[in-house]
């Protein structure tokens, strides 16, 4: 296997390693079934530290090039042919130089940095070392800490209704949910739903378990009922996926109404909903209620919310309520003690819902800053307009290709994210996904100016 690395490159190692074995792979010069060169071996070949070819293999395991065996090593995967190769993590994470200075950032949907304060984050910090000590560096139990999850059972009931804290897991991230869902609870070719544009991530988890994905179009106020009805009658689902408070990427709420309605055929052709939730509480105008809100009797809905959003993203902290009806998910691992106490200091701390109101308030100029800028691009639609979120939608000309586009922002150092990339099939997309969240303000107006004079550029292209 001849892999070659530079040095000199800004790229990191194991993503140089990442892309040569998958480049390999998706030419056919390795078989399915194939065995990679053992960690040291390939280490020693390349110069290179082993744990840098352990990241370069893991990242090729989680995006289903390579599958390990205990004792034995690693080898092709034999449905590596369904990767997604261009998830929004390896747009985000890989293609991008973002130590150029000029470097701007329209891809990333993190919180904006400068709306924390430094003062109450050390001040959580330490309050977590002067009360559990060295205890903050052992084990957690196995599904979360006790005491956060009764903080988040009182502090967020209005989202989960859920009593009981054995229902409530506190995980890592909402992939690490899905896939504890995908590993536990579905099998290869049970069929998901998902909405027409989704979470890409949610759905590489899906293609790694070689799920069936069926997509039904979204309308403006959530998914088209009369197609999924149509749907269920001739299939046997086993969940929907769903994002129903901003959806990702095109920023549409679900209608309460829709929401109770998924509930009842949930319950009549027996299937399981997973509500994705991470920016109900970006909202400006109106309060949104969750579609587990509508799950009374808390049997259907899987409900979980990420603390990336409206939290540090850094911290990898989210949490999943499960139904009534399922027993145990079989949770291996959990996020940190450190980071449960740490994050359990700091929201006892605080009063939740003036937090929320800080979050809006510092959000919402920044949208309507934002917004009134892209309406200066004349050859765009802002396709959504629900007042809240952190991404806008936005509809190219008809024969605009997102993904040309994409290249063209990348020469001139701007990232921003193509609509192809939300289907699961990888459709022709003349839709992009921008967003204003983590851009600082002063960078705005040029990151604008530059979206629009490549979108100009690509026109004179055309013609």
């Amino acid at each position: 296997m001849n892999i070659k690395i530079d040095l000199k490159n800004n790229k990191k190692l194991y993503i140089q390693i990442f892309d040569e074995i998958k480049k390999i792979i998706e030419n056919g010069e390795l078989k399915s079934n194939s065995k990679l060169p053992p960690i040291r071996t390939l280490a020693s070949q390349l110069n290179v530290n082993p744990a840098t070819v352990v990241k370069a293999y893991e990242l090729l395991e989680e995006k289903n090039y390579i599958y390990k065996i205990t004792g034995s090593g690693c080898y092709v995967n034999s449905e590596f042919e369904n990767i997604d190769k261009n998830s929004e993590n390896d747009i985000i994470n890989m293609n991008f130089n973002k130590n150029i200075k000029k470097f701007y950032d329209l891809a990333n949907s993190y919180p904006d940095k400068s709306f924390f304060k430094l003062h109450i984050l050390q001040d959580s910090i330490n309050d977590s070392f002067d009360k559990y000590g060295i205890d903050m560096f052992f084990y957690s139990e196995i599904d979360g800490d006790k005491y956060l999850k009764e903080l988040i059972k009182e502090k967020f009931y209005s989202k989960h209704l859920t009593d009981n804290i054995e229902n409530i897991k506190i995980l890592s991230s909402s992939t690490h949910a899905l896939d504890i869902i995908c590993k536990r609870l579905l099998k290869p070719g049970d069929k998901i739903v998902v909405e027409g544009y989704t979470n890409p991530n949610a759905i590489s988890i899906f293609k790694k378990y070689n799920i069936q994905i069926i997509s039904i179009p979204l309308e403006n106020d959530g998914i088209n009922i009369k197609k999924l009805k149509s749907l269920l009658k001739q299939n046997i689902i086993k969940f929907i996926y769903t994002i129903p408070n901003f959806n990702n990427p095109t920023g549409i709420i679900t209608s309460n109404a829709k929401k109770q309605e998924l509930i009842k055929l949930a319950k009549k052709y027996n299937f399981y909903i997973i509500e994705d939730d991470v920016l109900s509480d970006i909202s400006f105008n109106k309060k949104l209620d969750t579609l587990k809100s509508f799950d009374f009797d808390n049997s259907v809905v899987f409900y979980l919310f990420s603390f990336s959003k409206i939290f540090l993203p850094g911290i990898r902290l989210s949490y999943l309520t499960i139904p009534n009806s399922i027993e145990d998910l079989n949770i291996e691992t959990s996020p940190s003690i450190f980071i449960q106490k740490f994050f359990y200091e700091f929201l006892k701390k605080i009063d939740f819902e003036r937090y929320k109101l800080s979050i809006k308030n510092f959000y919402e100029k920044k949208y309507n800053f934002f917004k009134e800028k892209l309406y200066e691009i004349e050859q765009v639609e802002i396709s959504n307009n629900f007042e809240g979120g952190f991404y806008f939608w936005i509809k190219l000309p008809d024969w605009m290709d997102s993904s040309k586009l994409y290249e063209i922002c990348l020469r001139h150092n701007l990232a921003i994210i193509p609509g192809n990339i939300f289907h699961h099939k990888h459709i022709f997309s003349n839709y992009i996904r921008v967003s204003y969240s983590s851009i600082e303000k002063e960078k705005i107006l040029d990151a604008i100016n530059i979206l629009k004079n490549c979108i100009e550029n690509y026109s004179v292209l055309k013609k």
